[in-house]
């Protein structure tokens, strides 16, 4: 056999050789991409959920918000009306259901010339 056949047969088993490793190559190379976009995949399911659990704790936060306002601000002046009507009316049965719930309605005297107060005073709750 003269030499340039044996290296162009050479450089044919060479050249199969290298299309055989890159044809298996590939093969685990789609093999990891297929792992990859299913990590990829279930990252994305995770992040959905802890969205929807964000959402929803900032509902309950805005719940609770609400709450503390009516407790603080709006609570205390429904007390103190409903003690001045009990006072006014002389209503026995708002003066038990504020007593009830702890509050205590005392009479004051008005001063001359003004309009009848009311007081009243939570007590302390447990």
């Amino acid at each position: 056999m003269n030499p340039f056949s044996l290296l162009s047969v050479s450089a044919a088993a060479l050249s199969l050789a290298l299309a055989v490793w890159l044809f298996v190559g590939s093969f685990s190379t789609r093999s990891l991409q297929s792992k990859v976009q299913d990590q990829q995949q279930e990252l994305l399911n995770h992040q959905q959920q802890l969205t929807s659990a964000q959402q929803k704790i900032q509902l309950q936060n805005q719940q609770i918000q609400s709450g503390k306002y009516l407790a603080e601000q709006v609570g205390p002046a429904v007390l103190k009306d409903l003690a001045g009507i009990s006072i006014q009316k002389k209503n026995e049965k708002i003066r038990g259901l504020l007593a009830k719930y702890g509050v205590s309605v005392q009479e004051s005297t008005p001063a001359p010339g003004s309009t009848p107060a009311s007081g009243s005073t939570p007590a302390p709750r447990p």
